[in-house]
């Protein structure tokens, strides 16, 4: 029997709040299906880092693909315009065909990827024939999330009464109305209370990252402190006697981000990508070759910010990528 994963997830690994302002910022791994990190990044108030076709082996991204297969969670019927609202329910005859249907069209892109991968062909185009079928992880850092959950945050239309016997309580969140439980409803009955306009698997994903702000509780940091993803698993890795400080933590920081290049789901965590000496190493070569955007995720406590310094951040966030170009540039 096929059988659907659902991996959407958000995990904060970095939440802090200035003291002074109480402006807050937060790093993110994402994990979504690369169908829709096109929609994802249209979001240009997130600064992300993602696994890349490119950059991961062929062999190892068929292998993700065939352990962790994207199986879309619930299929909409025909429908003008971009969204729909009515969806073959999960279980039913015709959405398990359908399941079958996407499944053996993964057999078949796997068999021609394959050969065009064993004929000579680069990695980075035998991977992009697999990405309908993956599942992506992201690294992204925002102090900004109103207008993405406006967005793409799901609406579910509680004028449609949920019977008693589902006993579901329901809480309201942002514009999102959440369903605390609704692991015990089928999929295609949740989606069709959904009246967002926003594409069914980025919108589930919005309501995880909402969700995984509100039970955060975020560090207060002071004027000079360092926003710092990974932070306390990479002083858990660094030398007992590191006299450079927050500036290590930084580089090895920066180096995590842009390891998630390399990074499929199912494979090996950024947590254990964590190696002091050669993180630094490949961070001072990031800077080398102007490869910029894994260092926009560190962030340091500033009220001196001078025009064009906080980039796609807001409030006192002197974003490290400013700090290294400033460096490079002047």
């Amino acid at each position: 029997m096929i059988k659907r994963k659902n991996l959407i997830s958000a995990e904060i690994v970095a939440d802090s709040v200035h003291s002074g302002s109480g402006k807050r910022i937060t790093t993110f791994i994402l994990t979504l299906p690369r169908i829709v990190l096109a929609e994802f990044n249209t979001h240009r108030a997130f600064s992300r880092n993602s696994g890349s076709s490119r950059a991961i082996p062929f062999k190892r991204m068929k292998e993700s693909v065939k352990k962790n297969l994207f199986i879309p969670l619930a299929f909409q019927k025909h429908h003008s315009g971009m969204q729909g609202s009515e969806y073959h329910e999960t279980g039913s005859f015709r959405d398990k065909l359908l399941v079958f249907l996407w499944w053996f069209a993964s057999k078949l892109a796997i068999l021609s990827a394959t050969l065009f991968y064993k004929f000579g062909a680069t990695k980075q185009l035998a991977n992009r024939i697999l990405e309908p079928f993956m599942w992506h992880t992201v690294v992204f850092t925002a102090t900004e999330f109103e207008g993405f959950f406006r967005q793409r945050c799901p609406d579910y239309n509680l004028n449609k009464t949920l019977s008693k016997r589902e006993d579901l309580e329901v809480r309201r969140s942002w514009k999102v109305f959440c369903l605390p439980g609704e692991e015990n409803i089928k999929m295609s009955k949740k989606l069709s209370l959904n009246k967002s306009a926003a594409e069914i698997h980025i919108s589930l994903a919005a309501e995880a990252i909402y969700d995984a702000l509100q039970k955060s509780t975020p560090k207060v940091l002071f004027e000079g402190e360092w926003h710092i993803p990974f932070e306390e698993e990479i002083k858990n890795n660094l030398f007992e006697k590191d006299t450079k400080g927050n500036s290590n933590l930084v580089k090895v920081s920066t180096a995590l981000c842009a390891m998630v290049s390399f990074t499929e789901v199912g494979g090996k965590s950024l947590f254990d990508k964590i190696n002091p000496s050669k993180n630094i190493v490949l961070h001072d070569r990031l800077i080398e070759d102007e490869h910029m955007s894994p260092t926009e995720h560190c962030a340091q406590v500033s009220r001196k910010l001078k025009p064009g310094e906080h980039s796609n951040f807001k409030g006192n966030w002197l974003q490290y990528r400013k700090i290294v170009e400033k460096s490079l540039y002047r």
